[in-house]
This record gives C-alpha cells, sequence and structure tokens, in this order.
C-alpha cells in the first residue's frame, strides 16, 4: 500500500481479517517506511478509540528485497495490544502512522470477540475456565492449509530423526493438533500422543475433536504465565512441573515454543523433558539460534529478523515486548543440553536465516543419554 503522504509505503499483516480473540491481548503487527528514513510511530485504534502503540523498526528482509531501499530494512512494527474488555461481537482494528506532522491510516480489518470463557478466581489463586461456545473449529481454505503445512513440516521433522513407530509422544506446545493428527497416525494403535497447550479454546478443541475419536489422545492445559498469552496466571514457567511421570515418553517435540521463553524458562524445560523421556528418547525442538552463519546472515540484512537487543544468552527482535521473538545463542544452548544430559545428534538450519530449508526454524535433534 502506498500512501499520499511523501511516498509512504506500507502493509498491515495482521491481525487477520476476522480474526477470533483468545485472550485479553492481541498482536498487531506489519510494516511501514518512509524513502527518506524518517523514524515512525505507529498507533492503533479499535472502533475510533486509542488502544495502544506498536514498536516500529523490526528487521523485515522481505520488504527489502521487494523494495530496494535502506530504509525498507528496519520497517517492521509490532504490538502486543490489550482486547481483554471488548464486548462480543466485531470490532474494527485500524492502524496509523504518525509521519511528516499527520496521522495516516495504513490498514484496516475487523476482529471478532467470541466470548470465549468468563473468568473466576478460585481461592488458591487458579482460575476456572467455563467455555460460552464452541467458536475455533476451523472453517474452509484455513483447516485445509493448516493440514496441508502440518503434514509437510511433518515429513520434514521426520527425514531428521529415527523415531520408531509404536511410539509414545508429547507435543509441547501443541496448539489446535496442527501435528497431532500426522503424530497420531504415524504411531498407531499401540502408540500414544499427549498435547500441552496453553491456549483454553485450543484445548478445548482438541478435547471435542481428537480426545473423543482417538483412544490413545490426550491433552492437557498448560498452568504458566506468559506476557502474551496468559498475563492472568501466578505459576512461572521456570518452576513448572510437566503433568506425567519419568521415563513416559519416547520422543518430546516443541515446534516454535522456546522462540517466545526467556533463558530460566527454557532450562526449566528442558530438565522436565529429560525428565519426562526414557533413556535415548528424542527431543526436537525448533529455535531461532544465533552461531556464526546466522549472524554473517544478518549482518548482510538477509534475514527476516534482526534480534537487535541482547539479554543473557539470547536476542529478542522487539525491545518492549520480548516474547515475541527470541534467538539463543547456539554455544549456550550445546553446553545447557551437555549439562542436562543431552546428546545432540544434528542441528538444521532454517530458512529464517535468508538461505533454503524445509523449515522455517533452526531445528535441534538430540537424545537422553542412556
Amino acid at each position: 500500500m502506498q500512501n499520499a503522504v511523501s511516498g509512504l509505503k506500507s502493509r498491515l499483516e495482521y491481525p487477520f481479517e476476522g480474526t477470533r480473540i483468545e485472550g485479553k491481548t492481541m498482536l498487531v503487527g506489519g510494516w511501514a517506511f518512509m524513502p527518506d528514513g524518517e523514524e515512525l510511530k505507529v498507533n492503533v485504534y479499535i472502533d475510533g478509540k486509542p488502544s495502544g502503540s506498536c514498536k516500529w523498526g523490526a528487521a523485515r528482509y522481505d520488504v527489502f528485497k521487494e523494495f530496494g531501499s535502506e530504509s525498507a530494512y528496519e520497517s517492521g512494527f509490532f504490538g502486543n495490544i490489550k482486547v481483554g474488555n471488548l464486548d462480543k461481537g466485531t470490532h474494527e482494528v485500524e492502524v496509523r502512522v504518525l509521519c511528516n506532522g499527520a496521522e495516516v491510516s495504513v490498514g484496516k480489518t475487523k476482529i471478532v470477540q467470541p466470548a470465549w470463557y468468563t473468568l473466576k478466581r478460585k481461592p488458591a489463586g487458579e482460575y476456572q475456565f467455563k467455555y460460552l461456545e464452541n467458536a475455533m473449529l476451523p472453517i474452509g481454505h484455513v483447516a485445509d492449509s493448516a493440514k496441508r503445512s502440518g503434514a509437510r513440516m511433518f515429513n520434514a521433522f521426520m527425514d531428521m530423526c529415527d523415531l520408531p513407530k509404536k511410539s509414545d509422544i508429547l507435543d509441547v506446545g501443541c496448539g489446535m493438533g496442527r501435528f497431532s493428527l500426522p503424530f497420531i497416525r504415524y504411531v498407531g494403535e499401540e502408540g500414544s500422543y499427549a498435547g500441552l497447550e496453553l491456549m483454553p479454546p485450543s484445548v478445548k478443541y482438541l478435547e471435542d475433536n481428537f480426545v473423543t475419536r482417538f483412544p490413545n489422545f490426550t491433552v492437557k492445559r498448560v498452568e504458566v504465565f506468559n506476557d502474551l498469552y496468559n498475563p492472568d496466571c501466578n505459576v512461572k514457567a521456570s518452576e513448572y512441573v510437566f503433568p506425567f511421570e519419568n521415563d513416559s515418553f519416547d520422543m518430546v517435540f516443541l515446534q516454535s515454543v522456546f522462540t517466545h521463553m526467556v533463558t530460566q524458562d527454557v532450562t526449566n524445560y528442558l530438565r522436565q523433558m529429560h525428565r519426562v523421556l526414557r533413556p535415548g528418547g528424542l527431543c526436537m525442538i525448533t529455535y531461532f539460534l544465533i552461531d556464526e552463519h546466522s549472524k554473517r546472515m544478518i549482518s548482510e540484512k538477509k534475514t527476516n529478523r534482526s534480534f537487535s537487543f541482547k539479554h543473557d544468552h539470547f536476542w529478542s527482535d522487539t525491545e518492549e515486548i520480548i516474547e515475541i521473538a527470541i534467538a539463543y545463542d547456539a554455544e549456550w544452548l550445546k553446553a545447557t543440553y551437555e549439562e542436562i544430559g543431552f546428546e545432540i545428534e544434528s542441528i538444521h538450519k532454517g530458512t529464517w536465516r535468508g538461505e533454503t530449508g524445509t523449515t522455517g526454524q533452526d531445528v535441534v535433534v538430540a537424545r537422553k543419554k542412556r
């Protein structure tokens, strides 16, 4: 989209039209830049009312590649906008950019507040969710697209490891089951699949559509604090204990989970995975890894993220909302795996680095030492 204000170019990418709200916050993002490199301010309006702002200046190699302008490279914007108090129904989201002293609209979209649940605090400080309606069923091409991409990525992951049939699988951060069906079909009736998921609507969907269909399928809700997805919970991810016995699984799988978690949380989850894995069990996790290769690609502006903000053992893509995207120091990660008791078998580079590959993020395949 090109605006009338001195050649401003921009695009609102999400939320998508018709996005259903899943919690108290919503991620807004896209890109915008001026040819002269003017620094921009990005504001968000819901139903015409000021509702928050986005951090502008994230690396967008795809935009840079399309326009060939240096000012296009750091043109991305992201913002975590509060939406928990919206009434049930459809609401208009508009993003405006302040440039040349004027506020210009860069895009509008519609979101839906379906009233997923009411939230009641228990005396012990826990939360109880009461579902009012089941609005999470995937529809039309969205469902078909998710199935196709899940199957394609599942095949790519399986090419990276040697997972026996009849295995017991734990999928941490399973979402609405993108990989659930491929996994459950792969392991067969003599294997099993267990999912751990943070979002209540996703857990409800899996219970209604998978648990009732497959006797060897279970799903449990993760009750931990997350600044983006579960801001009201008091349990820290660094203290969370997986609700499974020791030596319960042959494989633990995480896709795009540690890319949103800080150091102490990742370390605890790795220890929990080691505990619930059987000796020799597989651990397959996706990351953004910072090594000499990715550093060079970032410096050459060939990656789709800049990871400009350094923290302990990781870099974040934005400063205000760290968990939007996190990249870990590869050497620290290798040492942590060794300390906990994992042996890394292989590391596969993702396409986020600006090169060809079969997965978007880097993949680390490891085994629990016998």
